[in-house]
């Protein structure tokens, strides 16, 4: 179990470094996504073929780049909503997602997948041109904290889970180092109810 992956958001892995990217530049600048008027990646070789940019179901905007990353810029965060049903069509998200190509970028291969690394340039709709910091996510990334867990878990959870039952699941998160067997985690084995 510790050999897993904590992904921030409910989109392919191979995403995160540009979306991490992205969401950074855009806080730094404090850039509006309705200021965007297209989108640039340089990324790693095999995350720059997940290049779909209307995808019609949720698998397919789970495993783009594209679609996740626009859906980040224009809620600041991606939700599972966010990647199925009205979420697809959403036309903020779809034009920032037509806007944005993706471009191979050999000085990322190396290190992967060790390393996977991505960086985003915005063209702003004033003509201006904004660059990122290559965002380094580790291969086998680091465990989200458990304040970053607990977050996730309210952000993914409140549309399927009742507020009782999060809590209880919080309460096992925040234990969770210190448990001794399942047992101790019983709550996150349940039935989830609304």
């Amino acid at each position: 179990m510790r050999n897993l992956n904590h992904k921030r958001f409910p989109a392919i892995k191979w995403a995160e470094p540009s979306i991490m990217a992205a969401l950074q530049l855009r806080r730094d600048a404090g850039i509006d996504a309705g200021e965007i008027e297209r989108i640039e990646v340089f990324t790693f070789a095999t995350a720059s073929e997940l290049a779909i940019t209307v995808p019609k179901s949720a698998e397919e905007a789970q495993y783009s780049l594209v679609f996740p990353l626009s859906v980040a810029i224009v809620h600041g965060d991606i939700r599972g909503g966010h990647l199925d049903g009205a979420g697809l069509d959403d036309p903020n998200v779809l034009r920032l997602s037509r806007a944005t190509a993706i471009h191979h970028d050999p000085a990322y291969d190396p290190k992967y997948p060790a390393e996977q690394t991505a960086r985003v340039r915005f063209h702003l709709r004033d003509g201006r041109t904004m660059d990122s910091q290559p965002y380094v996510m580790p291969g086998a990334q680091e465990p989200l904290r458990v304040d970053e867990a607990v977050a996730k878990l309210h952000a993914s959870g409140a549309d399927v889970a009742s507020p009782h039952h999060l809590e209880r699941m919080e309460r096992a998160l925040v234990a969770l180092k210190d448990a001794q067997d399942l047992a101790d985690l019983d709550c996150l084995f349940e039935p989830i109810s609304r």
